[in-house]
């Protein structure tokens, strides 16, 4: 599964409601606008695509969220599940038998720089997580924000929920 597509769309569909003087009736059937970020800041059509990336899950993987940092780069957001593998570029995660949330960023030029994912340690059936947002600060710091149930690990911390969601910031 190629998640370039998901990304196209939701991009173009944010794009296409904040902007409606982009007429996307005259494209084909299923066809979105392809978008690339440019350095003025601003999502373009396909005729003046600057970079695109792609990355590959073979079960669903969900774009949640995307920001860009002062230096353009971007930084995106979702959910991989189901005992997948998800690359983007050289660099590869892989979720276990729950939805867990991942966190990858790319420079300004569309190369896949890392990926992280905050993995459910917990052992209940009903064990998630999932990524709300993320936020890039003027200075390039990476802030993210979900919820989860049951126990879930980011870096060196470990947190366990008190209640069916409980909330996760990083």
């Amino acid at each position: 599964m190629n998640f370039v597509i998901a990304f196209t769309i939701i991009a173009s569909l944010l794009l296409m409601s904040a902007n409606p003087l982009i007429d996307h009736e005259d494209l084909p059937d299923g066809d979105a606008p392809i978008l690339s970020h440019n350095p003025d800041n601003k999502l373009t059509l396909r005729n003046s695509n600057d970079w695109s990336a792609t990355g590959s899950a073979a079960n669903p993987a969900v774009l949640r969220s995307l920001d860009t940092s002062p230096n353009n780069e971007i930084v995106v957001s979702g959910v991989i599940s189901g005992s997948t593998t998800m690359t983007l570029g050289s660099t590869s995660i892989t979720s276990g038998q729950y939805i867990e949330p991942w966190i990858a960023k790319a420079d300004a030029n569309g190369n896949w720089q890392w990926i992280q994912k905050v993995s459910i340690t917990g052992t209940s059936q009903f064990a998630e997580a999932t990524v709300q947002d993320i936020s890039v600060a003027p200075n390039g710091d990476i802030f993210a924000t979900g919820m989860f149930y049951d126990t879930i690990s980011f870096g060196g911390i470990t947190l366990t929920s008190t209640g069916y969601w409980d909330c996760w910031t990083a």
